[in-house]
């Protein structure tokens, strides 16, 4: 499309990339960008894009921030660094990962893909981190990777907000010693320290990084299929079985996984295709296939999630995932994996009071008769069946590196209790948490431990829909 912004060229043989601020709407062309096929990381502020082989400057539409050591001789232009791959942003942009020959290029495919090392680039300072050494080969006849990328995403890396740790999948029999394995494992590199060390001896082909280079997810192929996803830091390893039908022929079976560890996105076969899990929960859905369209009449492809695991984006050739999709060409969705009906309420929430999560319809119900709707309670983060005489309030708390506030909720009755804690902050904000309260028992809430409540001054609400006793 060529009309989508002011200033793109009318040229049909070439392939246009914009950037769009999803808060405001604005669509702003990018002259010169490329992805050689892989997606591109952003910026949060949205001024950085890395991508393939480079690291495209938004604010002066230009690319930028691969030395000059690392590009390639045989071309004048600053876009062309063919000896670099895999260039990966950290989330404020300022730290750029990439794979790198630093050798002289003498073409063809064999010096095009001998990556020499891992570089971590400091974009404010200039300081270089160099991880791995030894030349090897890109790709064997046996598919044993040094750097080993993802066919949907193109990403070779994953690096910390800090800019110390860099997670990628590599042979660990060139990588640490004492490790042995015909497939890629996943690594991690502390440029603190200059050595990589693995996460998991085994080593499984297709695994992938979280952002935050915190968690590795792979799935091992077999009957069943089990997705495996280990926490690099504390080495706690979770296990799930996967239901839906798996093409064991690809090589990247998941394609991303959230940064806490607990959502993933998984390649699956042609039906159901893509397929979100849940793996403290084990729910599981094809990325395309909700209850008012549970059978696309086309394909998706391409999937990307967000760090948190709520949203998927992704392309399809399907005309009945929303009305008035009549344009006969492929289109771009965006799903949100946490409210399965689109009501608003997310199914967690919906579960946790007894409503339907693929019923959109209770929404506009009010079962406490309180004059607010099931969706109006959700957004407000109160109860949709508290008691009123069953409501509890504390005045102060406040939870920093010195401070912890911690409540008690017990249930002395013979009927199972919802509690919601809602939280009150001074500059208006609102944070809450919901807590199930077996009869004849309690539970003990720790402030800090919620959303958002890390740092923070506050009073709290307590409501319920049976008589409790907080503390």
């Amino acid at each position: 499309a060529t009309n989508l912004a002011d200033g793109v060229p009318t040229d049909a043989m070439v392939t246009h990339y914009y950037l769009v601020d999803r808060s405001t709407g604005l669509v702003r062309y990018l002259p010169g960008m490329r992805t050689w096929g892989a997606v591109a990381t952003i910026s949060d502020d949205g001024n950085r894009i890395a991508s393939g082989p480079g690291l495209y400057d938004v604010t002066q539409l230009r690319w930028e921030g691969i030395p000059a050591e690392h590009r390639d001789p045989a071309f004048a232009d600053s876009a062309a660094y063919w000896m670099v791959s895999g260039a990966t942003l950290s989330a404020d942009g300022r730290y750029l990962a990439f794979a790198s020959d630093q050798r002289p290029f003498v073409g063809g495919i064999g010096s095009l893909f001998a990556l020499r090392g891992i570089f971590v680039r400091d974009t404010l300072t200039g300081a270089m981190c160099e991880a791995i050494g030894p030349v090897i080969d890109y790709f064997d006849t046996k598919h044993e990777a040094v750097f080993y990328t993802s066919p949907s995403t193109g990403r070779l890396f994953s690096v910390s907000p800090d800019g110390t740790r860099v997670a990628f999948a590599g042979n660990g029999s060139v990588l640490v010693s004492g490790v042995s394995g015909t497939h890629p494992g996943p690594f991690i590199l502390d440029c603190t320290t200059q050595q990589a060390q693995t996460t998991d001896p085994s080593g499984i082909v297709g695994i992938t990084m979280s952002a935050n280079a915190r968690f590795a997810a792979y799935v091992a192929c077999g009957a069943p299929s089990v997705l495996h996803v280990t926490d690099t830091l504390t080495r706690a390893h979770r296990t799930r079985e996967v239901a839906s039908p798996l093409d064991c022929a690809f090589e990247q079976l998941v394609h991303s996984v959230s940064d806490d560890g607990r959502y993933t996105l998984v390649g699956a076969a042609a039906s159901p295709g893509y397929a979100w899990i849940d793996v403290d929960t084990g729910d599981e859905k094809g990325i395309d296939r909700t209850p008012s369209s549970p059978n696309p009449d086309g394909m998706s492809d391409f999937p990307v999630m967000s760090a948190d695991g709520r949203y998927v984006a992704f392309r399809s050739s399907a005309t009945n995932l929303v009305p008035g999709d009549t344009n006969g060409f492929h289109d771009a969705f965006v799903r949100d994996m946490f409210d399965d009906d689109g009501d608003g309420m997310t199914n967690d929430w919906e579960r946790a009071f007894g409503m339907n999560p693929t019923n959109a319809a209770d929404a506009a119900l009010d079962p406490d008769a309180d004059g607010a709707t099931n969706l109006q309670e959700f957004t407000a983060h109160t109860h949709p069946r508290g008691l009123a005489s069953a409501t509890r309030y504390f005045a102060e708390g406040a939870t920093s590196t010195m401070f912890e506030t911690r409540f008690s909720v017990a249930n002395p009755g013979t009927t199972d209790a919802s509690v919601v804690l809602r939280y009150l902050k001074p500059d208006g904000s609102v944070s809450s948490s919901v807590v199930e309260v077996p009869a004849m028992q309690s539970r003990k809430i720790t402030a800090s431990l919620e959303p958002d409540m890390a740092t923070s001054e506050f009073s709290t609400v307590v409501e319920s829909d049976q008589p409790i006793v907080a503390d």
